[in-house]
């Protein structure tokens, strides 16, 4: 198979499934619709986009080689999985419209939740890794990063566009309790491989 073409199959597999990115996107398409969650659509393109740009230039290898640093990492994402999922888990019912109180994650909340974001972490370390026999050039860094962050768009999309198809049905308090509780589990057994 040509190299690209299985890097796309690649990037679209890591991108579409759940994850904590996705699962956020679900919930605010339930909760808040396409359009206003576009910022935060875009602060995960930027984020990644950035990560991976700083991975293929070495801070990828360098958590690797810290195991200090990387644990660090892994004790924050894990704090902040744990605080996403009771979010989710006791989200406050609403009707249609936007809830009260509450706005959908602005672009840099998202962009920088990708630096504590455990799934971002494995894609960019992991492709650098699989794709890269030594250090990569910078051309071959933009290369992959590009792929990454245009597979990415319409993969993360798919997410916000399934919960607002879903946003009607979610007027149920009982539907829409036992949807963010299911989140909430996705994301938990993500991120502890369960």
């Amino acid at each position: 198979m040509n190299t690209w073409l299985s890097l796309i199959v690649f990037a679209t597999a890591a991108c579409v499934t759940p994850g904590p990115n996705n699962t956020m996107l679900l919930s605010s398409g339930i909760r808040f619709g396409f359009r206003n969650s576009l910022p935060h659509v875009a602060g995960i393109i930027a984020g990644l986009c950035l990560l991976f740009l700083a991975s293929g230039a070495g801070l990828g290898q360098l958590f690797q080689a810290m195991p200090a640093w990387r644990n660090t990492l892994e004790w924050i994402a894990t704090a902040y999985i744990l605080f996403l999922a009771y979010r989710l888990a006791t989200a406050s019912h609403f009707k249609l419209g936007t809830p009260q109180g509450e706005s959908a994650w602005t672009f840099g909340r998202a962009l920088l939740f990708q630096w504590v974001n455990p799934k971002v972490w494995i894609m960019a370390i992991g492709v650098f890794t699989t794709w890269c026999d030594t250090a990569p050039s910078p051309l071959l860094v933009l290369q992959i990063t590009g792929i990454y962050c245009v597979v990415c768009l319409p993969c993360i999309a798919l997410w916000v566009i399934s919960g607002q198809a879903i946003r009607t049905w979610m007027e149920n308090p009982r539907a829409f309790r036992g949807v963010h509780v299911g989140l909430a589990g996705v994301l938990l057994m993500g991120w502890f491989g369960v």
